[in-house]
């Protein structure tokens, strides 16, 4: 690899599996994004999606949400890394 450390393959491994799960749930997968912020041996991700595909991503009383969290949360902990998943409608400009 080209200067791509361990941690930062395995960032990337949890990043592409939130963003495949999110798109696979929603009408419109490519306005799902990712933004994710590391820090203290920390993986923060803010899921967002069109505001029509909230309900969608996130499921009746937050299921989906949680069931995508659990799997994330194993996921990083086989690679030895805590994460953080969050939720949010894309903010839509005026």
């Amino acid at each position: 690899m080209h200067g791509v450390t361990m941690e930062e393959e395995a960032y990337e491994d949890l990043v592409d599996l939130a963003l495949t799960m999110s798109r696979a749930l929603v009408d419109e997968p490519d306005r799902v994004e990712i933004h994710q912020a590391k820090g203290d041996g920390m993986l923060t991700l803010e899921v967002t999606c069109h505001p029509a595909d909230n309900g969608s991503l996130i499921g009746a009383r937050g299921k989906l949400a949680e069931s995508m969290r659990s799997v994330l949360i194993a996921a990083a902990a086989a690679r030895g890394i805590r994460i953080n998943v969050q939720f949010a409608p894309k903010r839509t400009s005026r």
